[in-house]
């Protein structure tokens, strides 16, 4: 079963603005499974599992490195780098400028004092690099992933921070509706716009 182009494009719908703080993250994945093939939906739930701390060792790294997706071996390989990063710079360790694409920015980020500020600057980096993998793609499973990834970081500033929550929200779904429908939409009217 490939439906990557109907649940992609059904997107926009299950993402409708309006309250972000009732956004739904579960209904939205449940959705997605349900149109996907059993194979996929393991490819999710590999993704899952990847958010849960206690699934989070080096076991996990190892198999999802053999994923037959792009984006679970390329965003879980970053996820382990930046991981690495972070307990080197508990321990005062130097990590290595080039050890990975995104080394020094992990580094000045976990430099910051204001937790909140550095967790909301390694989630935005978290954000582009779910993001940057499928810059270029359209209607695949890794989309479908990457905007499940984004998804469930909405859900969590939405329980941490509201603001932050809102504004996560609605670049979501500008990002989702300009990416795949070609317009904008304007969380704070219900018009969309153009490009």
């Amino acid at each position: 079963m490939d439906n990557y182009p109907y649940i992609i494009a059904s997107l926009p719908d299950l993402l409708q603005p309006g309250n972000p703080q009732s956004f739904d993250y579960d209904g939205v994945k449940a959705f997605i499974c349900s149109q996907l093939s059993e194979a996929d939906c393991r490819k999710i739930d590999w993704l899952e599992a990847g958010f849960r701390t206690e699934c989070i060792k080096h076991h996990f790294y190892r198999c999802v490195a053999h994923s037959g997706s792009r984006f679970l071996r390329e965003y879980f390989a970053f996820d382990a780098a930046v991981r690495k990063a972070k307990v080197a710079f508990l321990q005062d360790e130097p990590v290595a400028a080039d050890a990975f694409e995104e080394a020094q920015a992990v580094q000045s980020i976990f430099a910051l004092k204001d937790i909140v500020g550095r967790e909301r600057k390694l989630d935005t980096l978290y954000w582009d690099k779910a993001l940057d993998l499928v810059r270029d793609r359209l209607f695949d499973m890794d989309v479908i992933l990457s905007v499940l990834v984004r998804a469930r970081l909405v859900q969590r500033w939405n329980a941490l921070d509201p603001e932050t929550g809102r504004k996560m929200f609605s670049d979501l779904v500008n990002e989702v509706r300009g990416t795949f429908e070609g317009v904008k939409f304007d969380t704070d009217t219900p018009n969309m716009k153009t490009n």
